[in-house]
């Protein structure tokens, strides 16, 4: 029992260490560039953004990307990146839920290693009126 539990320590524990959680600027209907990320090691880089809401009240969450060959993805919201037809009309609610005035979108938790880079991740939430957005670029080192 005690070597199973060591097992799986030393199974899990890697995945947590390399978690990344980004801290973001709000989002705005003019989309800025976050900070890019180096992805170090690509095969296991769990990755999540957090914005502050100031008060907005999203009715739908997105996230979508830009590979380096141009390929549009956007991820669904069982967690798999899926095609996209680049259309705004077209994007998939994520159904991230607002908690404490923000908002953490999870953006990755799969090997992304035989991806094209730099890739471009967008965050974006749907209000009554706007649509605000940020990208990140996701880069290797």
């Amino acid at each position: 029992m005690k070597r199973l539990l060591i097992l799986l320590a030393l199974l899990l524990l890697p995945g947590i260490a390399q978690a990344q959680s980004i801290n973001a600027p709000a989002l705005s209907v003019k989309g800025p560039n976050l900070a890019p990320a180096v992805v170090r090691n690509a095969a296991s880089p769990p990755l999540q953004i957090t914005v502050p809401l100031n008060g907005d009240q999203p009715l739908a969450t997105y996230v979508f990307a830009r590979f380096g060959n141009n390929q549009p993805l956007q991820r669904n919201a069982e967690g798999f990146w899926i095609d996209w037809s680049g259309e705004r009309a077209a994007l998939i609610d994520n159904r991230f839920a607002a908690q404490g005035g923000s908002l953490t979108f999870k953006i990755l938790d799969e090997d992304i290693s035989a991806a094209y880079f730099p890739v471009d991740i967008f965050v974006a939430y749907r209000t009554g009126d706007a649509f605000k957005y940020g990208s990140i670029t996701l880069v290797r080192p």
